[in-house]
């Protein structure tokens, strides 16, 4: 079915039956139904009738271990100051050194 406004992605819908309308069908999806025309349809690819099967050797997904905030800060922090010595002044997104204006150095 096609995407709602302000949404980008299709939903998979079923045609339950044709519409009184031309060229209208009534679809399911997601347990409403939708008066939707044969525009706003597209058909299924072969992938999408296929089972999804998960493997016994995949792990589930964990989340990282928590640290704290001074551990997290240190690294960044070392990371910028080194980035900005190796890379030098900073670079505007055309490669042009930004220089601070003069009138401003009192």
């Amino acid at each position: 079915m096609a995407p709602h406004p302000g949404k980008h992605n299709w939903s998979p819908a079923v045609v339950v039956q044709p519409h009184s309308a031309p060229r209208s069908y009534v679809v399911d999806s997601g347990g409403k139904l939708y008066r939707r025309t044969s525009q706003h349809l597209r058909n299924s690819t072969e992938t999408a009738h296929q089972p999804r099967h998960v493997t016994p050797d995949e792990e589930p997904w964990r989340e990282p271990p928590v640290t704290s905030a001074a551990e997290e800060q240190s690294p960044t922090v070392a990371l910028e100051i080194t980035r900005f010595t190796l890379c030098g002044p900073p670079m505007s997104t055309n490669t042009r050194a930004v220089k601070p204006p003069d009138k401003l150095n009192l």
